[in-house]
């Protein structure tokens, strides 16, 4: 029998029945009980090289004082025969890595520092003519939505005139390409065509995040496999482009994980415009011995602070954001920067899938439960609905330690709803969101905002 770390493996101590009970700080091995005498499954024996026994779909109804799950779901398993375990840590980017993602997004164009912008005359121009335009349909009523005050817009006008004037010789300041593990914040722009802002923000050194954007996208509802959007770009030619996306900036084991239809956030060249800007969002995640890592829109775990060892220290969950729209590329978001370590257990041992829909009836009613603002609102059923059921690795962390290790877990994806007697509340999004996560190993249900 190994012994194994509780650092680095204590998470998959936590009694199936009981919840995760906080890691013990010496070293301990797994045997045929765990910490608390429950039955664990042992994450290091060696387990038989078979694909995972699933449904491809899952029909389940659950009720209990007013909380509904309802789950008609697709159930998506990796195409494998081993699940391992192993290490891994969020490493800040290599100057190598940060050139190769930095040149594909830019395109080779200088970067700009954005903390001392400095507009050119086109941009102050054309930002001129935009406050005149919009104070002419104020004044006229031909533009009734405006919140602001006219006062306001001439203001804006002033600002503007008075920086044409003071123009004169000003430059814009370079960041030098070399420097970014340095500067290690960025709030940069560049330009590209047409003469266009485009902006990269990021922080290097703590490998959080590097996100370049044209035009900002937000998440909205999850798309099914065969949906499309209205746009002049196919989601298969969108998907090539984010594709390509992934391989200029040097990505070789990322693999799109679920898409997902994104709006555009208006700018101010938008607002009162009526345009409706929808794109495609694809989400990446790595592959690791072909099991996807999973992705879930709580892209980063929390902390504490660093005298409270309840909580891990803080990470990102590896993945890559692609907004594409009938535009092109408009925003790449690269969060987090995993560094796989040793494989820690050849071939775990995972919980039979009738065990896992049983811990997951157990869970969601120990999680969720009809609110009693709701009741007092005249709710009488929270329904949570679940439509995907997905087997992955997560980036697991020991409770008092910022030590990480690839572990199976199950997600399960949907959206909910409050049902009166006489009527339905407008129900939530179906985005992508995990309302349970379950440890595939020993069945303990896992805070994906803590990180274990």
């Amino acid at each position: 029998m190994k012994r194994i770390v509780a650092g680095l493996l204590g998470i998959l101590l936590c009694a199936g029945g009981a919840g995760c009970q906080p890691t013990p700080e010496e070293e301990i091995v797994i045997g045929k009980t765990g910490v608390q005498g429950e039955p664990v499954a042992q994450a290091d024996a060696e387990a038989p090289a078979v694909p995972f026994a699933a449904p491809a779909q899952a029909t389940y109804e659950w009720e209990k004082n007013g909380l509904v799950v309802s789950i008609d779901a697709k159930v998506f398993v990796p195409n494998v025969d081993r699940y391992p375990i192993y290490g891994a840590s969020n490493e800040a980017w290599s100057q190598q890595q940060l050139d190769a993602i930095v040149n594909s997004l830019t395109e080779g164009s200088p970067l700009y520092d954005a903390n001392s912008a400095v507009y050119t005359e086109e941009e102050l121009l054309e930002m001129l003519l935009w406050e005149q335009r919009l104070l002419s349909e104020v004044q006229s009523g031909q533009n009734t939505t405006y919140g602001g005050s006219i006062e306001q817009i001439q203001q804006s006008i002033e600002t503007l005139q008075n920086e044409l004037a003071s123009l004169g010789d000003k430059r814009p300041t370079a960041i030098d390409m070399s420097d970014y593990r340095d500067i290690k914040q960025v709030s940069a722009y560049f330009y590209q065509e047409n003469h266009r802002r485009s902006f990269i923000t990021a922080s290097w050194d703590t490998a959080l995040f590097i996100r370049y954007y044209r035009t900002p996208f937000m998440d909205t509802t999850a798309l099914a496999e065969d949906e499309a959007l209205p746009i002049s770009l196919t989601r298969t030619e969108a998907e090539e482009m984010a594709y390509g996306c992934i391989a200029d900036m040097g990505y070789a084991d990322m693999q799109l994980f679920a898409t997902s239809r994104g709006q555009a956030l208006a700018g101010e060249e938008d607002l009162d415009s009526g345009k409706d800007n929808p794109g495609y969002l694809f989400f990446f995640t790595r592959v690791v011995d072909g099991i996807p890592l999973t992705y879930e829109e709580r892209e980063r775990a929390s902390s504490g602070t660093d005298g409270n060892t309840a909580y891990s220290k803080s990470w990102e969950y590896e993945h890559i954001k692609i907004a594409v729209s009938a535009d092109g590329i408009q925003e790449v978001t690269i969060n987090g920067n995993m560094v796989l370590g040793e494989k820690l257990v050849e071939n775990a041992a995972l919980i039979p899938f009738d065990q896992i829909m049983e811990r997951a009836e157990e869970c969601f009613f120990q999680r969720y439960h009809l609110p009693d603002y709701a009741v007092d609102a005249g709710a009488t059923k929270r329904v949570i609905h679940i439509d995907r059921v997905r087997l992955g690795y997560m980036q697991m962390a020991a409770q008092n330690s910022g030590a990480q290790t690839l572990t199976p877990v199950w997600d399960f994806y949907g959206w909910e709803e409050y049902l009166h007697d006489d009527r339905k509340e407008p129900s939530a999004p179906n985005r992508q969101y995990s309302y349970l996560t379950i440890n595939a190993i020993d069945g303990s249900m896992v805070d994906r905002a803590l990180g274990y």
